[in-house]
Order: structure tokens, then sequence, then C-alpha cells
């Protein structure tokens, strides 16, 4: 894959893409960790209160962990399903007990909403943000860089070539 990415960078516009995909990476990496885990531990807490149970139920052939974990991921990136409490029945002797977990639930809920969507998917748009002000504030450098490498892999294939063109006249003039 590198080999292809350095021969992309013929072209200013695509190594500068690839310069910024490069960079963005390197700078969402932490990001990624730090939502995964949250996702993780989301995904413990509906485990753990039962919330959303037949919407794991939907997920086929996984472990319901596993559901949880990706019903926890949708509500991260967005795709916001609000929790089910369908398995908190209110009966006379549990009414206090189920009622103070439902409200458990939501209030999890909603705190999961506010720092997955608000706070670290907006830290990540001004992350990116802040990459693309860096490679553009760099072109010149970037694409000098990328001249200069091609042109140092150029000078090798030469060296190589001469070499080559060398020893193959100097074999034929031997085999005259």
């Amino acid at each position: 894959m590198g080999r292809i990415q350095h021969f992309i960078k013929i072209y200013e516009d695509y190594g500068l893409l690839t310069e910024l995909i490069a960079q963005s990476i390197y700078k969402v990496v932490p990001f990624l960790v730090i939502f995964l885990l949250w996702n993780c531990l989301f995904a413990m807490e509906l485990y753990i209160l039962k919330s959303n149970l037949s919407d794991v139920e939907g997920f086929k052939g996984i472990p319901t962990a596993i559901g949880y974990f990706f019903i926890a991921f949708e509500n991260g990136i967005g795709n916001i399903a609000s929790p089910s409490v369908d398995d908190w029945e209110l009966t006379a002797e549990t009414k206090f007990s189920a009622r103070m977990v439902i409200y458990l639930v939501y209030i999890v809920w909603l705190f999961n909403q506010i720092l997955l969507l608000v706070v670290l998917l907006n830290f990540v748009i001004a992350l990116i943000s802040q990459v693309y002000e860096n490679v553009m504030d760099c072109k010149m450098v970037h694409v000098y860089t990328q001249k200069q490498q091609l042109n140092d892999e150029a000078d090798r294939f030469y060296s190589v070539w001469n070499k080559l063109i060398c020893f193959k006249n100097k074999v034929s003039k031997n085999i005259d």
C-alpha cells in the first residue's frame, strides 16, 4: 500500500490528500480509543440495567454483549434510539426500585448522548479541521518534499539502471 501511496504523490493534489489522510488517522487514533472505551462502558451499563433487550435480540447469531456494544455504537455515531425498559415491570412490591432503575437508564443514556455526540464528535471534527489547516498552511513544504522524494527515487533508479547497462556492456564485450 505504501508504494501505491508513494506513486499517487506524483500529482500534487493527490499528494496533499494522502498527507491529509495520513495525518488525520494519526491524530484521530487517541480519540477512537476513548470513543470505543466509552462505548464499551455504556454497553456494559445497558447490559447491567437490562435496557434495549428487544433491540439486542434483533442481532441474530452474535453474543448479547456484542449486541449491546453495537447499540451503544449506533447511539454514539448519531443513530439515536431511546432506551427501552420493557423488562422492568412495575409491580406493587418492586415499583420504587424499578422506577429508580428506569430513571437511571434514562440518565445514563442522556449522559452518553451528551458526551459522545456533543463533546467527542465535535472534538473530532475540530481535530480534522485543524489537520486540514496544518496541511494547507504547509502546502509548499509538502509539495517540495514529495518532489524531492520522487527525484531521490528516480536518481536511485537511474544509478541502478546505469550499473546494469555497464554490466551488460562488459558482458557483451567479454563474449565477443
